[in-house]
């Protein structure tokens, strides 16, 4: 859900450069997803491989 999120707003921004109120909202998104996800490589790692790779994130 974050992750598509994510993706809408990047591709909003494609067009509008200058949205600085809804890009704070994409980083305050991003960092969230980043931080669920550093939780879930502690506390499971092959869970988290397989969300990653769902994801399609990071390579």
């Amino acid at each position: 859900l974050l992750t598509e999120n994510i993706n809408k707003l990047q591709s909003h921004f494609k067009t509008h450069k200058k949205d600085h109120h809804s890009r704070t909202g994409l980083i305050r998104m991003v960092n969230l997803r980043r931080k669920l996800l550093a939780y879930l490589k502690r506390k499971n790692p092959d869970s988290y491989k397989e969300v990653v790779k769902q994801l399609k994130l990071r390579g």
